[in-house]
């Protein structure tokens, strides 16, 4: 198959995913209120384990390649351990730095990284991509730069966190097509929240209160964000070329936006609507076939 000529069924997925994503933002911030970050992501990612577990024995009952199988074992752990690390750096970084806006644009920088990461792949993007990339730069920083201020260790664990999010798009990307999506998505989650479970009892106390409290955001944490767009991005990925992926997972801070104007009555800034303009130009620009985009000579 011709990924390339076939994002279309990948990038819609890839939108749901980001959907989904964008609106857990406000979730995010109430559990934040009740829970350390450790525990927030050890209980969602358990939820997650949770709801997948019933699909995966229903449909991936007969997933019975032995190779296939101890490549979606394999993949599943490494991807989760990779998860594990951007998200616990992305939310400690956020905690230091003070200034969401400008940990937003860091960790959007993926979007360059993974294309440059391709560069040593010998994975050339096309002009087209090449475009959309800096035009989608430039639009998340209109979206989510909040302001200028010294560079600090909390942005340098941002910045850490983004390269991991974006071998983690480019670990998707290689694995997709020989696993079991669903197993796959399950052995990540439970990485995860072992991973994190851990981490909880050394560094975090955690009560039942706390978690009575945050019923509603580990809900939609564990079963929205977790349970369901983490498995649509495995599925979208099999489809998608990389860098197109990630700039349609990228919409998340668009939704996130759009979520706190509805949900919230937030307003965005006249900068905020451009680059949320620009951004969906972006990715427009990344589906259009490359050949409209190469010099020929006459």
């Amino acid at each position: 198959m011709n990924r390339s000529a076939n994002n279309i069924k990948g990038i819609p997925i890839l939108l749901i995913t980001a959907f989904i994503w964008g609106v857990a933002f406000t979730a995010q911030s109430a559990g934040a209120e009740y829970l350390g970050g450790f525990s927030y992501t050890a209980i969602r990612f358990c939820l997650g384990v949770l709801l997948l577990t019933p699909a995966v024995l229903l449909l991936e009952r007969k997933a019975n390649d032995k190779v296939k199988m101890r490549g979606t074992v394999l993949s599943g752990i490494f991807c989760g351990v990779v998860m594990f690390g951007a998200t616990a750096l992305q939310q400690f970084g956020i905690q230091f730095s003070g200034n969401s806006g400008k940990a937003g644009f860091i960790t959007c920088l993926y979007i360059l990284i993974v294309p440059i990461f391709g560069l040593f792949a010998k994975k050339i993007p096309s002009l087209n991509v090449a475009l959309a990339v800096v035009i989608g730069l430039i639009g998340m920083y209109l979206l989510t730069f909040e302001g200028s201020s010294a560079f600090n260790f909390g942005d340098l664990l941002v910045m850490l966190s983004a390269f991991l999010w974006a071998v983690h798009i480019l670990a998707i990307d290689k694995f997709a097509s020989n696993i079991y999506p669903l197993r796959f998505s399950l052995i990540q989650f439970a990485t995860v929240a072992v991973i994190s479970l851990v981490c909880m009892f050394i560094f975090e106390e955690v009560t039942v209160e706390a978690v009575k409290s945050a019923w509603l955001p580990l809900a939609y944490g564990g079963f929205g964000s977790v349970g369901i767009a983490y498995t649509l991005q495995a599925i979208g990925q099999r489809y998608a070329d990389p860098t197109p992926a990630s700039l349609a997972l990228s919409m998340e801070s668009v939704f996130a936006a759009l979520a706190g104007a509805v949900i919230l009555g937030e307003r965005l800034p006249t900068k905020g609507y451009i680059g949320c303009a620009l951004i969906f130009t972006a990715i427009i620009l990344a589906q259009l076939p490359a050949k409209y985009f190469e010099f020929r000579r006459k």
